[in-house]
């Protein structure tokens, strides 16, 4: 299987506009560049909240993610599924920088709120690490 087209032009993208802002950095010359979506049918609309996804479409990945674990090598399918996490990651962080203050204080309670209940992730990670640790 081949790379997925999206996923190879965003991390092209990301080396070089890290050679870019090192340069920058380094000498002092113009503003950091900074990631925007490399297109889709997405208008270019920050308030068409839903419309985001479609910069981000990972609508190829996900096949391919699946006939790799059916079909492909081990290698192929963590490839696949490093392609998903990386554009997913992507979009998040591209969400949170141009989200509302109304929408970023919500996102904030909902994950104090999680992380900080008996249910939360970081309370499971603790009790799977004891529980692992506790076998040996």
């Amino acid at each position: 299987m081949s790379p997925d087209p999206i996923s190879q032009a965003y991390l092209s993208s990301f080396v070089a506009a890290g050679n870019q802002n090192y340069y920058y950095g380094k000498y002092g010359s113009i503003a950091r560049v900074w990631m925007v979506p490399l297109g889709g049918t997405w208008d270019g609309d920050l308030t068409n909240i839903i419309g985001i996804a479609a910069a981000f479409d990972r609508g190829d990945i996900n096949p391919d993610a699946m006939l790799s674990l059916m079909y492909g090598s081990p290698g192929e399918h963590d490839g696949k599924l490093l392609e998903l996490a990386y554009v997913a990651t992507l979009e998040r962080s591209f969400r949170i920088r141009h989200q509302t203050p109304v929408r970023a204080l919500c996102h904030c309670a909902g994950r104090q709120q999680a992380h900080g209940s008996t249910s939360g992730i970081f309370y499971e990670i603790n009790n799977y690490l004891q529980n692992v640790l506790g076998q040996n």
